[in-house]
């Protein structure tokens, strides 16, 4: 947070600079729904000691359990949720953490906090959402939700049921969400069937690279309901031949097909190839049809499942020998994108068949149309360690990360819609989590003593890390003005991103890189609030929105030296006089100015300008 503060003048938003007052999102709740929090950070209490967590809800979606706490008390014996985790109470630290000695505070460091935390299913984190809204609600505030999660099967076009609930409640708060980290990914793969080319093959492989264990969903989505036929088969890995093939399939209605390698209770319809175990130990299903959301996207998917273990080793090198490859099949004109899920599996290329990449690597549950999809830049090329040490990021600060996940969705939306500074981040670290995992201490960057109890600090990157960042920052924005809806935000974060950002034809930037102070400076010139800052020696400068002119107001016997330059710095018109003066835009196209005026025996009062 130290080094993220500083990208585009960060920090002007929360210090106030030229500003009537820094904004820290006070009168706005802030809310995340994660896993891994530690309520007793000190990150989470006020400058009085009292915890800045308004309410803590826990859903454990596989006992049917929903436990609510609003006190330190029930904080103290809670203690967290997941001792195998930490990962909200990283991101809780970057979208609001307040303690401040060491400068890794995060944004909205006076917002209330309401946290849920869950074991990350849809019903959970959707629920989670809903606690925020309905906290934020019943105290009359604007609320900031932030979700750092992802998964990448699915339409990507806004329509899977996820999404569309995910809107209705973008329409009561602002969500942002984490546009996902396999920009660097094999996990999609566009194609479009030809009168020549009817067909197309492709590998599946785990994501810890041995291909020893398969287990995952890869989807194939038509871009309308245009049918297709998917046919698995293994591959051997050493001779690069099809080994065992299985039946064509076309499903209808979530018709669903198993194969497997032995008979099992879990599929007792199943197709049992014997054959099947010399290669593969396990079982995959297939099914699909037209989406259960037809009436929504119209279109035709397939989704494999597997979860199989190659027994046999390579020849070639200490990997499994076989894996499961398919083959899609379709009609002339036919377009199709496939997705592999990323956490557990991803695609592989096939022999003179298209390579899969990354260009639909965006989360499916971040293309929703009234969230806020955030992607990531380098903000630091070495970070702190705790014994007084340096680690190193791997990446120039100022860059886009090649792991930020990208995409054009079907309806030609580029996202994400912004980028922002995510690696790398230091913040809060989970006690629990360090009480059982100690060997983390030496890879924390920060370690404070408070009342009595060490407290710790790591540096971790991702999208996780940047969303929290802009998350906080629009509740600054809802600060100024708390009438801000969805489309007003997503609007003022397209009108200030920022474009002067290497490789710029490199689709991870997406819309632009996030910038606050633009922004916040914005939602003040639309909340009808004067850039007006204060006398100094008798001098007043003001704006004229209506007729474009900025003002600076004198005694007449006060000698004014004014100076116009645009945002990026250079040099527009200059001029003194004896008294007020007036300062005419009107010759500019819109956007961003500074005009500087220096009265005689004062120092400089600068005022930012939009029009």
């Amino acid at each position: 947070m130290d080094m993220a503060r500083i990208k585009y003048d960060a920090f002007r938003v929360t210090e106030g600079t030229d500003l009537t007052r820094g904004y820290t999102g006070k009168g706005v709740v802030v809310g995340i729904c994660d896993i891994g929090f530690d309520p007793l950070h000190p990150s989470f209490r006020s400058a009085d000691g009292k915890s800045r967590i308004s309410k803590l809800i826990q859903y454990k979606e596989s006992a049917g359990v929903r436990l609510e706490m609003n006190s330190e008390d029930e904080y103290e014996r809670w203690i967290t949720d997941n001792v195998e985790e930490y990962h909200a109470t990283h991101v809780a630290g970057i979208l609001a953490g307040s303690y401040f000695d060491n400068g890794y505070q995060g944004i909205a460091t006076d917002a209330e906090m309401v946290v849920s935390t869950s074991e990350l299913t849809d019903v959970g984190l959707l629920a989670g959402v809903e606690d925020i809204i309905e906290y934020a609600k019943s105290v009359g505030k604007p609320a900031v939700v932030n979700l750092s999660m992802g998964s990448y099967n699915g339409p990507h076009d806004g329509t899977s049921l996820f999404s569309q609930y995910l809107d209705m409640l973008g329409e009561e708060a602002i969500i942002c969400l984490s546009a996902g980290n396999e920009g660097k990914s094999t996990i999609s793969l566009p194609f479009d069937f030809s009168y020549n080319k009817l067909s197309i093959k492709s590998r599946i492989g785990n994501t810890s690279w041995n291909l020893q264990d398969l287990y995952g969903m890869t989807d194939v989505w038509c871009a309308d309901d245009s049918r297709i036929c998917i046919r698995p088969f293994i591959f051997d890995e050493y001779t690069k031949t099809e080994v065992l093939s299985f039946p064509e399939l076309s499903p209808e209605n979530e018709e669903l097909t198993a194969f497997t390698s032995a008979a099992t209770a879990d599929f007792p319809n199943a197709m049992i190839i014997p054959e099947m175990a010399k290669y593969l130990k396990g079982h995959f299903l297939v099914y699909g049809g037209l989406d259960p959301n037809v009436e929504v996207n119209r279109r035709y998917r397939l989704n494999l499942e597997y979860d199989l273990l190659c027994p046999t080793i390579s020849p070639g090198g200490p990997w499994g020998r076989y894996t499961l490859a398919f083959e899609v099949s379709g009609d002339e004109g036919t377009h199709i994108d496939i997705y592999a899920d990323g956490q557990y599996s991803r695609l592989m290329g096939y022999y003179n068949e298209p390579i899969p990449g990354s260009s639909a690597s965006l989360s499916d549950i971040a293309c929703g149309n009234n969230i806020i999809s955030v992607g990531m830049y380098g903000n630091r090329f070495d970070y702190p360690l705790i014994d007084g040490t340096k680690g190193f990021s791997g990446f120039e600060p100022n860059m886009i990360i090649p792991h930020s996940s990208y995409g054009t969705l079907i309806d030609g939306r580029v996202m994400p819609l912004t980028v922002a500074p995510g690696y790398l981040i230091v913040s809060g670290m989970s006690s629990p989590y360090l009480e059982k995992h100690a060997w983390m201490r030496d890879e924390c960057s920060a370690m404070a003593k408070v009342d009595g109890s060490d407290a710790y600090w790591v540096t971790k990157g991702g999208t996780s890390m940047s969303c929290p960042y802009v998350a906080g920052f629009l509740a600054t924005w809802l600060e100024a003005d708390p009438t801000l809806t969805v489309d007003k935000v997503k609007d003022i974060i397209l009108r200030t991103n920022m474009h002067d950002y290497p490789e710029p034809d490199n689709p991870r930037h997406g819309r632009g890189w996030f910038n606050p102070y633009a922004g916040l400076l914005q939602v003040l010139e639309g909340a009808g609030v004067d850039n007006v800052y204060g006398d100094v020696n008798s001098c007043r400068i003001s704006y004229d929105r209506n007729n474009s002119r900025a003002r600076i107001e004198c005694a007449d016997d006060t000698e004014v030296v004014w100076n116009l330059v645009s945002a990026a710095g250079i040099h527009l018109k200059s001029g003194n006089s004896t008294g007020s003066a007036e300062v005419s835009l009107s010759d500019f196209p819109s956007g961003l100015f500074i005009l500087k005026a220096t009265v005689k025996k004062s120092a400089p009062k600068s005022l930012r300008i939009l029009k």
